[in-house]
């Protein structure tokens, strides 16, 4: 799982400014005016999100103050379903920060 989350990481890093930036706007994040160090630390940020288990990614939501009552309870019993959206989740408030 580390040994994932490491490699994904040095595949993000190994990318040039530009295929950094073009995969950004791929999913929805801005990139632009930030440097490439910023735009790497919130990829870190959202990979970890990937591997942290499901009460792991509930504190993360807890603590930006997300609304996660309705998915718990439209997914409860489906561990990984329920832990994909919620990191869904904190990648939409992430998208919405880096837009403010």
């Amino acid at each position: 799982c580390t040994f994932q989350l490491i490699t994904s990481y040095e595949d993000y890093c190994g990318m040039s400014d530009q295929e950094l930036r073009q995969f950004f706007a791929k999913m929805g994040f801005p990139c632009e005016g930030r440097d490439r160090e910023e735009c790497l630390r919130l990829m870190k940020i959202m990979l970890v999100w990937e591997y942290l288990s499901l009460d792991e990614v509930k504190k993360e939501c807890e603590q930006k103050h997300l609304r996660i009552k309705q998915v718990v309870a439209e997914r409860e019993g489906n561990d990984e379903e329920l832990t994909s959206e919620l990191v869904h989740l904190l990648k939409v408030d992430l998208r919405v920060e880096m837009n403010k």
